[in-house]
């Protein structure tokens, strides 16, 4: 399972490594949304297209440090997803959010340092930006 983001009412943002086939067969693959549990997604969506970044290496493995680079994917819906209470488009940067800055984070992502646990409930925390020299 990957996450994503709705962008607008047609596209979501997510990893090229989730678009990957078999991982994700555009025909057949169904995008959910709208809640905090991962199991009661009220809305969803076949998908339409798919775009991979046309530099994101498809062949790279797990371990090689090149695999994160150029890893987007944009997911075209189906069926447009209308805002509500419990769905906003996430609006995107214009620019690198300054250091020390609190953000939010949120997902469904793996837990555990050594394996694999993905959790029910939506995860979230605050977090600081930090300066892109350190991060790397």
């Amino acid at each position: 399972m990957c996450g994503g983001s709705l962008i607008n009412a047609n596209w979501v943002i997510t990893a090229a490594h989730c678009c990957k086939i078999p991982l994700i067969h555009h025909l057949n693959e169904t995008i959910k949304w709208g809640g905090l549990k991962v199991n009661r997604l009220p809305f969803q969506s076949k998908v339409a297209k798919r775009i991979i970044h046309h530099k994101y290496n498809m062949n790279a493995t797990e371990n090689d440090p090149k695999r994160l680079s150029h890893d987007y994917c944009l997911i075209k819906l189906a069926t447009p997803a209308v805002q509500s209470a419990t769905v906003k488009f996430v609006k995107l940067a214009k620019g690198y959010p300054k250091t020390d800055k609190m953000v939010l984070v949120t997902g469904w992502g793996n837990t555990m340092v050594d394996g694999v646990k993905n959790p029910i409930d939506l995860q979230a925390a605050e977090l600081h930006v930090m300066d892109r020299k350190s991060c790397q």
